[in-house]
């Protein structure tokens, strides 16, 4: 994953492994998360739903490209 760069996905810095752990190094990224906007808002507009997911589709499609598996989306 650190090689994986694409603007819709957060970078990992760099990853460690301590006895019970494994750690990722991940960009710190201000303003929440999609839930979060959701939530706020309790209701977003077609075209804002539209946006968000095109770059969830983009980000998910660039790591299919590039054989990754991710298993952990949430809204």
């Amino acid at each position: 994953m650190e090689s994986a760069t694409h603007p819709f996905l957060i970078d990992m810095r760099f990853a460690f492994e301590t006895e019970k752990c494994l750690v990722f190094v991940i960009e710190y990224c201000p303003g929440g998360e999609l839930f979060g906007l959701i939530k706020k808002y309790r209701r977003i507009s077609e075209d804002v739903s539209r946006f968000y997911i095109i770059e969830i589709f983009l980000g998910l499609s660039y790591l299919h490209q590039s054989h990754v598996v991710y298993r952990d989306i949430k809204p």
